[in-house]
Order: structure tokens, then sequence, then C-alpha cells
């Protein structure tokens, strides 16, 4: 009756956690997962390794930091982590020009250089010219708009510059001009009549088109090398004797 349900009521306000039957996770708890959560974080940012890795290598150091959740925050866990990142360092590094290299050479055969003498058949070079699909959008309203499209299509692009930065001894917050900075400004300066036009980013010079595409041409032969030998390693291309070396 009434009195019954009353008596239910003031139950469940005197025992939070057996509310409708279900167990509730005490605040105290949720408090501390945050605060070490955020703990773990900070230790991640002041290594600056996000800074270096690519959107892949990023996902992985998500999926550890959700593994060093249920760690302790101890001085001994936090020079653990801290050293595993300095050691695999070189390996970060090198995953994010095979990312580039992926990216690069994804789309189009064209893009591809096959090698003769490398380990595989499937083993290829990225070609010194590259076309992107799917970069550029436009439509058609009041005015005429143009600009990079959804998806991956900026990170895409920043991990590309950021394989050639590292490749350089830098980072991608150094680059004077990068490819997501030189496409905006492409299409703020040239308006409706952007696309077939060349332009320039720090590492490539560049044509845009309606159709979607974006096509890319390495401006420093040097480094296009460096690139492919490198993405070529990181992927056990290379014979022993150029390995080596």
């Amino acid at each position: 009756n009434g009195r019954g349900n009353a008596q239910g009521t003031d139950a469940a306000k005197a025992d939070p956690q057996s509310a409708g039957g279900c167990v509730q996770p005490l605040r105290p708890v949720i408090f501390v997962r945050s605060l070490k959560k955020s703990a773990w974080r900070e230790v991640l940012r002041l290594t600056d390794v996000r800074n270096l890795a690519s959107h892949g290598v990023q996902k992985e150091i998500d999926r550890l930091l959700e593994s060093n959740e249920r760690m302790a925050f101890s001085e001994e866990n936090v020079y653990a982590l801290v050293e595993s990142i300095f050691l695999n360092r070189g390996a970060i590094l090198q995953q994010c020009v095979v990312e580039a290299f992926d990216i690069m050479t994804r789309y189009y055969d064209e893009n591809r250089v096959h090698v003769e003498g490398w380990k595989t058949n499937d083993a290829w070079r990225v070609n010194r010219r590259v076309v992107l699909p799917r970069v550029v959008a436009v439509w058609y309203g009041g005015a005429r708009s143009r600009h990079l499209t959804y998806g991956d299509t900026r990170q895409n692009l920043n991990d590309i510059d950021r394989a050639m930065a590292f490749l350089e001894g830098k980072k991608l917050e150094s680059v004077p001009r990068t490819t997501v900075w030189a496409l905006e400004a492409h299409f703020k300066e040239c308006g409706p009549d952007f696309s077939g036009v060349l332009f320039e980013s720090t590492y490539f010079e560049m044509r845009c088109y309606k159709k979607g595409t974006l096509h890319m041409y390495f401006k420093d032969k040097e480094l296009w090398e460096r690139f492919n030998l490198t993405a070529a390693r990181g992927k056990n291309w290379l014979p022993d004797d150029v390995k080596a070396r």
C-alpha cells in the first residue's frame, strides 16, 4: 500500500546503490579514475610524443593510455612509460614515414614505381609525382565554394608533411608552409579559378582540380629518395646489403 511504497522510497534514498535494483558506481571511484586518466595524459603530453606521431600511431598511444589507466600512477610506472617511449622513438618516427608512404601509394598504380632486387615482388617506391583523390570538394550556391573534404583528408596531408619534417630533423609545427596551409591559401587567392593552377608548399609543387584530386610533386629529389628508403626499411623490403648502409 501507500505506507509500504513510502518505506521503499525511503530505503532507496538511504541506500542509492540499491535503487532500481542496480548497483550505482560510487562517485569517489569515478573521480579517482578521471584523475588518474588526466595524470597519464599529462605524462604523454610532456613527452611530446603526440606531435611526433602519425594518426595511426596516435591511436596506438590512446590504446596504451587506456591500459595504463589501470596501472598505479607511481613514480616507477611513470619512469617505465617514459623510458619505453624514448626507447621506441625511432620506431615511432619510422612508422610515421611508413604510414605517409601508404597514403601516397594507396589509390593509384601510377603513384608506385616497382623496384627490382628488393625482397618481394610486391615492393615499390612512391613515384616523385603523386595523385591523391577526394582532397578538394566544390559546391555551388549563392557563391561557389571550395574546401578540403571531410574525413581523414586534413589528417592524411598533415601525416605526409610530418614524415617529411621528421626526415629533416624537424617537427610538423616548424614547417613554414604545410600542404593544408598552402591549399587553403590557394583557395583564397584564386577563388573559383583555383583548378589546375600551380602552387607550392614547403615540400611539394601542387595542382588541385575540380574533380577533387590533388597532384603533388616532390620538390627535393634527395628528400624523395630518403623518404622511399626509410619507408622500405620500415616495411622490411630492403635487401641485406642495402639495409646495412
